[in-house]
């Protein structure tokens, strides 16, 4: 193999424990980065992104959940966003798969649904089940 003189290496190393790096390989990086956590309107922003107005039933409060998230990396609130979109789809499924075991009483409830020209609550449903 021939090498060129003139090949350059290019090395991108990322961690999340930055401090947790050995001294040797922190002499041997020539220009360091620390990307810090972000900051309330940063959370915020993210969380505005991720969970848009109308994903959910009611209105979120964006300013609470980045209090709440304090502390979070970006990929962790992403990660949060991405099991609370997921949820409804479980409860989905859940459903689905009682239907599925049980169609008796399933088709007994569809048929209850409606008491009085409106949408049964659930505890009415249950109430008639």
């Amino acid at each position: 193999l021939e090498r060129d003189a003139n090949d350059l290496v290019f090395l991108l190393a990322a961690s999340n424990l930055p401090w947790d790096l050995d001294s040797a390989m922190l002499r041997r990086l020539e220009k360091r980065i620390l990307v810090d956590l972000p900051c309330h309107a940063g959370r915020r922003a993210l969380l505005t992104k991720l969970l848009p107005v109308g994903v959910a039933e009611e209105a979120l409060d964006y300013d609470l959940l980045s209090e709440r998230t304090e502390g979070w990396s970006g990929a962790d609130i992403r990660l949060l966003c991405k099991e609370a979109a997921m949820h409804p789809l479980r409860r989905l499924m859940d459903e689905i798969e009682a239907v599925e075991a049980h169609p008796e009483v399933t088709a007994k409830r569809t048929t209850e649904l409606r008491v009085g020209g409106r949408m049964a609550s659930q505890e009415e449903v249950d109430i008639k089940l």
